[in-house]
């Protein structure tokens, strides 16, 4: 009887360290999840109150790190000139001034067209297709740049058919270094080959209050990059075309890329 009812309190005190167990997991994850909806209420609420583009003074950047190695001062000329024809104070960077620093205060710009090398890679973990793609900056690869790579914001990389590495930033840089939020109605343009290989970039910025992105999702030829960029920003500045319906436009005015049937396309966040 005696080792009957040991074995009784036995049981009762798995039981309730079981139910302790239970409980705390329950609680853990419910408080996870109350703090997952407070952080998300708290971004929606921040992102609601941003300011309007065109309530702000009107700033538009030019990054061109492709100008290290295929040069256009005309294209540059003209679409500065569309820019400031639209009332745009215009900062232009070339080169070496494309940087993780510029890369993280996009959001000080409305309107932002990134000339710039893009990549992609396709890596198995786990035994899944993992997609990825970066934007160059225009600084060549140093050692003392190993940081980005074990941190996962960025890494080397070397433009299509080239053997020169470069910097180049990937998705999780523009999640955490992104420095606050863009104006709503901002646009993002990256005038790139893979620069919508995955959304994810393009959703990082959106994380930040980005209204529009514009990009190429392959490969795609600077002629054709140029073209485009050029016929889209006048669309846009003296025609009044929408971002959206000016890039549907621009496809049936000049077609897809004929080298590599590429175009580009534009994503919409709304909120």
């Amino acid at each position: 009887m005696r080792r009957r009812g040991r074995s009784r309190r036995r049981s009762r005190y798995y039981l309730v360290a079981l139910l302790s167990i239970v409980m705390a997991v329950v609680l853990y994850f419910s408080l996870q999840a109350l703090t997952d909806y407070m952080a998300r209420e708290s971004m929606a609420r921040l992102l609601s109150s941003r300011p309007d583009c065109s309530s702000l003074p009107k700033r538009a950047l030019i990054a061109d790190s492709l100008s290290i190695d295929y040069p256009n001062e005309s294209l540059i000329r003209k679409i500065s000139v569309l820019l400031e024809g639209a009332g745009y104070f215009v900062d232009i960077k070339k080169g070496a001034e494309v940087t993780p620093d510029l890369y993280s205060r996009l959001n000080e710009y409305s309107i932002v067209i990134l000339r710039v090398h893009g990549g992609k890679a396709d890596v198995v973990v786990d035994g899944r297709d993992i997609k990825i793609n970066g934007l160059f900056t225009g600084l060549e690869w140093r050692d003392e740049y190993v940081g980005f790579k074990q941190n996962g914001t960025g890494t080397r990389a070397f433009p299509y058919n080239s053997t020169k590495a470069y910097l180049a930033l990937l998705p999780k840089f523009f999640y955490e270094r992104l420095g606050g939020l863009f104006c709503k109605g901002s646009v993002v343009i990256v005038a790139s080959c893979y620069s919508l290989y995955t959304r994810d970039i393009a959703d990082a910025f959106a994380s930040k209050g980005l209204t529009y992105y514009l990009g190429f999702e392959g490969l795609v030829s600077v002629d054709y990059i140029d073209k485009a960029l050029e016929r889209l920003l006048s669309l846009v500045l003296t025609k009044n075309y929408s971002w959206v319906d000016a890039v549907d436009r621009l496809l049936k005015e000049i077609g897809p890329d004929p080298t590599m049937g590429e175009y580009m396309t534009a994503i919409y966040y709304r909120g």
